[in-house]
């Protein structure tokens, strides 16, 4: 059996100090029927100029230009000029070993009725060590669906990055590629619409490095926006409406329990122990999405003026006693 076309799509922002390396992790690949798609996405630098050059002279490699400034935008772009029946992710700053894609691929020939594999990813902190990610509840071989994404979902620090993954093309077609609104935790609803929708595969074997810079645009923002910041962002302009709008579905449904729960407790967290008191607002539209009850009024009281943990505590508990008691009645 031939080797399927994988297409390894790459957004560049002003990467040009990374293209060498880049080059190199490229060209040291063992799976050799491989499409590479670099997007350009504003660079200021010669970025651009450096790939055209690389890509005039590699077989299958192309370069294109993506005027909207977002990393999900540059990845959809990268994703519609793709030929392969695979796909995946490289940040130009990252790395990847050069057998990923044979021992992902060979797991895919193996199971082909499965269409989501990923590995084992690691981080690389500025001062060179290095630091496994914990994927949690994540099981080596097979995650049914919608485990992985509820997962995902409900405990950020677990996810699995997009450049760790093999995904069949047809299955970012189905999710719609990444979520264009999102600047900051877009891998991570990519990765939840393909976690809650399809069985994920997991082999114990490293492929991904994620390489801690000083001048990344995660690292720049970490100086002006908290973790509690980025975690809002997400349940804003991702979260709870995609959810919302899904509600009829029992599986979406839930979803929404958790993204409007969680996202209510960022909120109290950053006007409560932040000081951040801007976010009242914010407290105000995401209860528009809420059904307004007792319960709900009296959980903001007991956010507000309890210590979170013993808050949660008690609030998990009544909404329990609360469904108990409607399903006795019922």
């Amino acid at each position: 059996m031939s080797e399927a076309l994988i297409s390894i799509i790459i957004p560049v922002f002003n990467g040009e100090k990374f293209l060498s390396n880049c080059f190199k992790i490229i060209n040291e690949q063992d799976y050799h029927n491989l499409e590479i798609i670099f997007v350009d996405n504003n660079s200021k630098d010669n970025s651009f100029n450096v790939l055209k050059k690389y890509c005039s002279s590699r077989a299958n490699s192309f370069v294109y230009k993506c005027s909207k400034q977002s990393p999900a935008a540059a990845r959809n772009i990268g994703i519609k000029y793709s030929n392969g029946i695979y796909l995946s992710f490289l940040d130009v700053d990252d790395s990847i070993t050069p057998s990923k894609y044979t021992k992902l691929y060979s797991v895919a020939k193996k199971y082909p009725d499965y269409k989501v594999f990923f590995g084992i990813g690691r981080k690389k902190m500025i001062n060179g060590n290095f630091k496994t990610i914990n994927y949690g509840d994540i099981v080596s071989g097979l995650n049914k669906a919608p485990s992985s994404g509820l997962l995902w979902l409900n405990q950020f620090q677990h996810q699995v990055h997009p450049c760790a993954i093999l995904v069949h093309h047809s299955v970012v077609d189905k999710v719609k590629g990444f979520p264009e609104k999102l600047f900051y935790g877009e891998d991570i609803a990519f990765m939840v619409k393909i976690g809650l929708c399809y069985d994920t595969f997991f082999i114990e074997e490293l492929v991904y490095t994620k390489n801690e810079n000083n001048s990344s645009i995660t690292f720049e923002s970490d100086k002006y926006i908290s973790p509690n910041e980025r975690f809002l962002h997400f349940y804003k302009y991702f979260g709870i409406k995609y959810f919302f709008e899904r509600k009829k579905d029992k599986l979406y449904k839930l979803c929404f329990e958790i993204v409007e729960f969680n996202s209510f407790k960022n909120l109290i967290r950053l006007i409560k122990y932040d000081k951040k008191y801007k976010y009242i607002s914010d407290l105000k539209w995401q209860y528009k999405f809420s059904k307004s009850t007792f319960l709900s009024e009296l959980r903001l009281i007991i956010f507000m003026y309890l210590p979170m943990r013993i808050a949660n505590f008690i609030y998990v508990n009544l909404t329990r006693l609360s469904f108990l008691f409607s399903k006795r009645c019922s």
